[in-house]
């Protein structure tokens, strides 16, 4: 949050706590004067009311005065109930009588009440009506709230009685009228009051935002008044933190104020910061070039020790590597030399494995020539169980034939051929079932011979395979002879190749030592160069650094 904001809240946030507690005082003073002058009211017209009653009860006892004051007789006693009884006033108003106990003595409009005990008679609420009047009128002010059905609306109402002692006869003379017309004027009265209160509260509320709008727009001016030259020296803080960083600018000082004071200060301060990078800006530009031209000088003389280094480092690399190649031909020309030990022996074995394979290769032509013979005859003996199965399925068809033909016999000799009939039947079952199994030989006997021919065609495919398997094999034998020879010149110049790389390999050795410790030397020296080549870059880098800096700031 800003000083703006913290100065607008400043000036914002009291006006409306203000204007807050003026609204809250303001409602609670009007609602509680709307409150007294409501219930003011409702004495008021409630005293108005009971006056009426009394006014009432004042012509009714004027009425009957005479009487009263004359003799306690019965006669004026009655003549006082027709009286009260006929006695109206506001077309429906009546009078009551009750006696001490609660017995009715005059109720105009239900006569047929009167000498019946009311005394426990309630009302919606279930108060005792009549013995609370009573006791009003003996003992109270005479006066009696209760809820009774009001015969115009059918609904309990509040009805207010007022009754008065007449001790002489023992009576309680009274009467009333419904008070709904006072709550029905009270509510209205009422309505009016928060009408006028939600009136006044819009206009306090109106006021309040109009002078909540002035204060604003008020603080909003001095604020802007206040803060404008901190934000003019803030943003020229920035411009030299961040933007072109020109130090001939300087705040406007108007005057004799805090923020002016701030101003002379900030601009002491930037006068001071101008005079030191001036100078700092001459050093950084002789040191940029004392670094420049060291660094030429580190990198002229680094790049011919490179130089150097790199020729005899490609003399001490070639060395070493005729050096490794010398070995590697001795190591190369020792194993050949095993390896042609190795294949003279294998080559040897390899004629005698020749001459078994050939060996092996003639007993199997034979055994494969006598196979075949045993399979020309199996053939041949197939063929001859063939015509005698086939002799043998003739004579199960014409055994059958002569079994049928028995079988007709037997049915027409009747009873008599009947047990020749069976047999023939079994005969000709048999003879049935060894035709098929005639069938399912023949069928085996061709599938084997069909086999057998097949076997055949095999065993003198074999047969004229291992007869070039023979051929080839000798010739392999030919061919590993003269590899043999061969081997033997072979290992014999190996031995003379290894003898000489091993002398070739101790003079690589010796002149690989030399040049080593040559570009050893070098390497030490290139890297001393090199560290300081590094120096020279790093301070050169900084100076370049510096340099950015200060010429970032405009003098």
């Amino acid at each position: 949050m800003n000083i703006k904001q913290k100065m607008m809240l400043l000036a914002t946030v009291p006006m409306v706590l203000v204007a807050l507690l003026v609204s809250l005082l303001a409602y609670y003073g009007m609602d509680h004067l709307g409150s007294a002058q409501l219930e003011q009211t409702r004495q008021q017209m409630m005293e108005s009311k009971q006056n009426e009653l009394k006014q009432y009860i004042d012509i009714a006892l004027t009425a009957i005065k005479p009487l009263y004051d004359g003799s306690a007789s019965d006669t004026n006693q009655e003549q006082a109930k027709n009286i009260l009884r006929d006695l109206r006033y506001g077309g429906s108003g009546y009078f009551f009588v009750y006696r001490y106990d609660g017995t009715n003595v005059v109720l105009g409009p239900k006569p047929e009440l009167e000498g019946k005990n009311l005394i426990d008679l309630k009302d919606a609420e279930g108060n005792p009506v009549i013995r609370n009047v009573i006791d009003s009128a003996r003992s109270k002010d005479g006066f009696t709230q209760y809820l009774w059905e009001n015969p115009s609306s059918k609904l309990n109402e509040t009805k207010l009685s007022y009754s008065v002692d007449l001790d002489k006869w023992g009576w309680v003379i009274g009467t009333g009228f419904y008070i709904t017309d006072i709550d029905q004027q009270i509510a209205l009265m009422e309505k009016k009051v928060s009408e006028q209160q939600t009136y006044l509260l819009t206009i306090i509320f109106g006021g309040t935002i109009v002078t909540l709008l002035i204060t604003m727009f008020s603080s909003l001016w001095i604020t802007h008044s206040i803060t404008r030259p901190l934000q003019e020296s803030v943003a020229l803080m920035e411009d030299i933190s961040e933007g072109d960083g020109d130090l001939t600018k300087r705040l406007a000082v108007n005057g004799n104020t805090e923020v002016d004071r701030l101003a002379m200060a900030f601009n002491k301060f930037v006068e001071k910061i101008h005079k030191i990078i001036i100078q700092v800006r001459g050093a950084t530009q002789f040191i940029q070039d004392a670094t420049q031209n060291i660094h030429k000088l580190t990198k002229h003389h680094s790049g011919q020790l490179h130089l150097q280094r790199s020729e005899t480092d490609q003399v001490a690399t070639a060395m070493h590597q005729m050096s490794a190649t010398a070995s590697e031909v001795a190591q190369s020309a020792t194993q050949a030399a095993e390896a042609a030990n190795k294949a003279h022996e294998e080559s040897d074995e390899g004629s005698q494995i020749v001459q078994s394979t050939i060996s092996s290769i003639d007993e199997l032509a034979d055994s494969l020539e006598k196979a075949k013979e045993v399979m020309n005859k199996l053939d041949a003996e197939t063929e001859n169980i063939g015509s005698v199965l086939g002799v043998i399925g003739s004579i199960a068809e014409q055994t059958n034939l002569l079994a049928l033909n028995a079988a007709i016999e037997a049915a027409r000799a009747g009873e008599q051929g009947r047990g020749f009939s069976v047999v023939a039947d079994e005969v000709r079952s048999l003879a049935s079932r060894t035709q098929a199994s005639t069938q399912e030989i023949q069928e085996m006997i061709s599938r084997l011979q069909s086999e057998s021919s097949i076997a055949v065609k095999v065993m003198n495919a074999s047969r004229d395979q291992s007869q070039m398997t023979v051929d080839q094999s000798k010739k392999a034998g030919e061919a590993l002879s003269a590899i043999n020879d061969s081997v033997n010149i072979i290992n014999d110049m190996n031995h003379q190749i290894a003898s000489a790389a091993e002398e070739q390999t101790k003079v690589s050795e010796s002149i690989n030592q030399n040049v080593t410790e040559i570009s050893n030397i070098i390497s030490d020296v290139a890297h001393g160069i090199e560290e300081t080549a590094e120096a020279t870059e790093k301070l050169s880098e900084q100076g370049k650094r510096l340099g950015e800096l200060v010429f970032h700031f405009k003098v």
